[in-house]
């Protein structure tokens, strides 16, 4: 028999796929040539049969099982997880080929099957060949724990083969945040999540959960000892925000942010703080003066801090009295109460690490920076000592309202030996007494709101638990907290009781013949801008803020935001239209520059609360640079009250009417003003205090 030298084979139009790309032989291998004998003489003709043919263009049936990638595989996985495997079969010429795979679990040691199923069809998966590597996807569930935290084998066979492959596997206890559901054999989300108002959808193959629309809601370990998991509601101050971030992860060293188009990873705690929704400060960090950051304190710096405190306090007290800086003049009124107002607000947002703003850090920093200083914070962070805790920073937070008033006291007390110092002093020394109170208005009524603000904590398998609100590591109500509240009530109550009294019944107080000396200064420090029969638009001022402050808590704690803003909002209106009839102060420009501020707060109110839900970058970035607006007006005072004080004033209205024919209209105004706070009635007055020296 001849052998035929040119024979080739090929395929046209092909359209197979099952095995191969061309043709499956079941007699591919082991192939006899009848009245051939010699061996090499078949092998040339098999070959020159098959040389235009690629390993993938024929193949035969199966024998060796195959794992891409073995080296990649992560072998840890809970119940429910997805296990990817990627595989390829092989005939004996290497060729990829079809078969079923049979996946069978087992126990390491004793080889015994396991009590595990898989996800429908996924115990025998078709290896079709077509592709270089097949992903095989198996999802485990189970509700047996004993094989839990042990190694596991995960056994391979293929369709007539004695051999098998394997792989080991660890299931693990379901992951922080969530428990195995005894039905489904998976883990599920914890049942915690059922106490908050936010849909929380929990994925197992990231081992993360959705993060809602809500900036201030915490999930993490409650506890760094003992663990275990809880929810709450954090702070703003206190959590990290990004715009791209949209998943929270648990684990045993934090809980931390992540987005799912990036490999993004943030703390969900700001600033070094770690603990029950962020109230604590990570190890060898301290909370610190005028930020809710932590920092790397020591405490050699106490000295120096102390000192600036005090030289702080020197120097308003000297600013207030030298340009005249007080309530009497009316002018600071209405940016006053935008700060107030913006305190409980604007500036927790300002305070909001934005992830985002990393580019106008600096504008959001001196934009925060001057509400705080308005309302006697400091604006910037400032170690005291090292271990301080967020107990002693309430604490001592209240000496420089108190401080400050002493200073004043301790002149007046001088003035009473001293005709030099009475001489300089006698004037304005009640009116600065009671600028520093309102000043301290809203630093008091948060002291008081934030040291009896509670918070609750939902921890797995334990139920509700109360804490202070500033710090989930105090339990609301122990020893050191409610010493805290004692003397925060007392400091308070001294201070701000006779001041509700004298704005609220300070006018019917004056018919007391008793009483009418001593109230009479403090009375007209407050009401003299106010036209007489007006002077209750004060109070109405502070008892709008006072409402707005427990309101603003109330809704907090309770998540009616939305209807406690509404509420407000209308309030508000309502005030700033009877504000705009009434014209309460007696100088044209201070009721013009009054209602001016009113009016940009509206804005900002209305325009924040939109984009409140649409970014959380773009509110704080508004908030700063709305802040801008009342700083340049804030300027503008100051700049005026500096010439008031220099005699300078009528020598710069002059210029300024030469330069510009518009101050033809304001400068009778400002005349006007300028000749009220200097040739009226009150300040004339010697205190009552001072009267007998």
């Amino acid at each position: 028999m001849s052998l035929v030298s040119n024979i080739s084979l090929y395929f046209a139009n092909n359209t197979a796929t099952l095995a191969g790309d061309a043709i499956f032989s079941s007699n591919l291998y082991d192939c006899t040539v009848a009245g051939v004998d010699n061996a090499s003489q078949i092998n040339n003709f098999y070959w020159k049969i098959f040389k235009n043919i690629s390993p993938n263009d024929i193949s035969s049936f199966a024998s060796f099982l195959n794992f891409c990638n073995a080296s990649r595989f992560r072998n840890i996985y809970y119940p429910g997880t997805s296990v990817q495997i990627p595989v390829n079969v092989l005939d004996r010429n290497g060729s990829f080929t079809y078969d079923i795979l049979t996946v069978i679990p087992v126990g390491k040691k004793r080889m015994k099957k396991l009590d595990w199923q898989f996800s429908k069809d996924q115990g025998s998966t078709v290896i079709k060949g077509k592709d270089r590597c097949t992903m095989i996807n198996l999802t485990i569930h189970t509700t047996d724990k004993s094989t839990f935290n042990k190694p596991s084998i995960l056994i391979f066979t293929i369709s007539g083969q004695n051999k098998v492959s394997d792989l080991e596997v660890w299931l693990s206890d379901c992951p922080i945040g969530f428990y195995l559901d005894n039905v489904k054999g998976v883990c599920v989300c914890s049942k915690i999540f059922s106490h908050i108002k936010e849909q929380i959808s929990c994925d197992i193959e990231k081992n993360a959960f959705s993060k809602p629309f809500d900036l201030r809601l915490w999930i993490g370990v409650t506890n760094r000892q003992n663990g275990g998991f809880g929810v709450a509601y954090c702070n703003p101050s206190y959590c990290n925000t990004g715009t791209w971030f949209d998943l929270l992860k648990v684990n045993e060293n934090g809980s931390y942010l992540l987005s799912s188009t990036t490999s993004d990873t943030i703390p969900l705690c700001y600033g070094s703080r770690t603990g029950a929704f962020c109230g604590e400060c990570i190890p060898n960090y301290s909370v610190v003066f005028g930020s809710t950051k932590c920092k790397l304190c020591t405490s050699i710096w106490w000295p120096l801090t102390s000192i600036i405190y005090l030289l702080a306090g020197l120097l308003l007290v000297f600013l207030l009295y030298t340009f005249r800086l007080t309530l009497t003049t009316g002018t600071l009124n209405g940016i006053i109460f935008y700060a107030q107002t913006a305190n409980i607000g604007i500036l927790r947002y300002l305070s909001m690490p934005c992830s985002d703003c990393a580019k106008e850090s600096f504008f959001v920093k001196l934009s925060k920076l001057f509400i705080a200083l308005l309302n006697l914070n400091l604006g910037f962070p400032l170690c005291f000592y090292d271990g301080m805790t967020e107990l002693w920073k309430a604490g001592l937070s209240l000496l420089f309202p108190v401080y400050l008033i002493l200073i004043i006291v301790f002149l007046v007390i001088l003035s009473r030996f001293s005709s030099r110092v009475s001489n300089k002093l006698s004037k304005s020394s009640i009116q600065v007494l009671v600028t520093i109170v309102h000043l301290s208005f809203t630093k008091l009524l948060e002291a008081i709101i934030d040291v009896f603000g509670s918070a609750k904590v939902y921890e797995e398998g334990k139920g509700e638990k109360i804490v202070w609100y500033n710090s989930g590591a105090v339990e609301y109500g122990s020893m050191e907290h409610t010493w805290l509240m004692i003397i925060t009530s007392i400091v308070v109550g001294v201070i701000l009781t006779p001041y509700f009294i004298l704005i609220l019944f300070g006018k019917f107080l004056l018919k007391c013949d008793r009483l009418r000396e001593y109230v009479r200064p403090f009375y007209e420090a407050i009401h003299a801008p106010y036209k007489t029969n007006k002077w209750y638009w004060f109070s109405l001022y502070q008892l709008f803020l006072l409402l707005l402050y427990f309101s603003e808590t109330f809704a907090g704690n309770t998540g009616l935001a939305g209807s406690v803003f509404l509420i407000l909002f209308i309030v508000y209106n309502i005030f700033l239209y009877f504000q705009a009839c009434s014209m309460p102060f007696k100088n044209r420009a201070l009721n013009l520059l009054n209602l001016s501020l009113l009016l940009a707060l509206n804005f900002v109110i209305l325009v924040g609360q939109y984009i409140y839900y649409y970014s959380s970058k773009y509110l704080v970035l508004f908030f700063t640079f709305s802040n801008y607006y009342f700083l340049l007006i804030f300027c503008f005072i100051i700049l005026y009250h500096i010439l008031l004080s220099t005699g300078q004033l009528d020598k710069s209205m002059k210029l300024c009417y030469k330069i510009d024919p518009f101050y033809r209209f304001i400068n009778p105004t400002l005349q006007h003003h300028h000749y009220k706070n200097n040739k009226g009635d009150y300040p004339e007055l010697r205190e009552p205090l001072l009267a007998d020296y």
